[in-house]
């Protein structure tokens, strides 16, 4: 049982609303450090909707984010609010690269965003990823782009990684760069809190499984 002092990121409780619709239901889990929690399930359970929850995209209904004990839908302290969102990347089905750039300077806008140094060379991270640095991103296939954006996950330093089915779009190969960065990424001390459709089926790592959908 990992202490307080371990724990990354906690959903408590978060329940969410569409349309009349009840997406989630008091939704919660705790990821530690070192610890990869794999949101399972079908298409519409909510899957996308709880990580836009956890990264502030979207206000849940009921409930609360926690990063490191310290509630992140609190807009009473901007510095800690802004401190917390450094300490996690998302990423999202569209990739959030922007068409017109390509992917080393989508990297090198999005690292000078961020008041915390890179912890690689955008071009570095990118090399490591196997991605096309010099065409612009709406150019490149659906592979390629989501390369791109997963260098992010080497180029930029966060402790918790939120990631939309990272693996689709990627062949084989890309499929090995993600797992060996996200083990890597758990073994420092980082979590992640990543979506697929089966867990029996994804050569994600173990991984603490939640089926947000409501029940």
């Amino acid at each position: 049982m990992s202490g307080n002092d371990d724990v990354l990121l906690a959903a408590e409780g978060l329940s969410f609303f569409a349309g009349g619709r009840e997406i989630l239901r008091r939704c919660g889990f705790r990821a530690a450090k070192g610890e990869l929690v794999a949101v399972c399930g079908g298409n519409g359970c909510g899957k996308t909707t709880l990580l836009k929850i956890l990264c502030g995209l979207l206000p849940p209904e009921e409930g609360a984010v926690r990063w490191h004990s310290q509630n992140s839908n609190s807009g009473d302290n901007n510095e800690n609010a802004a401190e917390s969102r450094e300490r996690f990347i998302y990423i999202g089905h569209k990739t959030g690269l922007c068409g017109e750039l390509t992917p080393l300077e989508n990297l090198r806008a999005l690292a000078a965003l961020r008041a915390r140094p890179p912890k690689k060379e955008p071009a570095a991270a990118l090399a490591d990823w196997g991605a096309n640095i010099a065409m612009p991103c709406r150019r490149l296939s659906a592979g390629q782009r989501q390369r791109a954006a997963l260098a992010r996950c080497d180029a930029l330093r966060a402790e918790i990684w939120l990631l939309d089915e990272p693996l689709a779009s990627l062949d084989s190969p890309g499929r090995e760069l993600f797992c060996d960065a996200l083990r890597r990424h758990l073994r420092e001390g980082g979590a992640a809190a990543v979506t697929c459709h089966d867990e029996n089926a994804s050569p994600l790592p173990p991984a603490r499984v939640v089926f947000p959908g409501a029940r």
